[in-house]
């Protein structure tokens, strides 16, 4: 689970199930992508 905290609201950027030790790239690079809109958008 990715999340994004701005005071005191919680943002999930993003969820998946891990089944590795390592994150994937793409689930990095989807929550990356979300965070940004997150912060453009409110």
């Amino acid at each position: 689970m990715s999340c994004y905290s701005n005071g005191r609201v919680i943002t999930v950027l993003h969820t998946f199930i891990k089944k590795t030790q390592k994150t994937p790239r793409r689930e990095l690079a989807t929550a990356r992508q979300r965070l940004k809109e997150v912060k453009r958008y409110g």
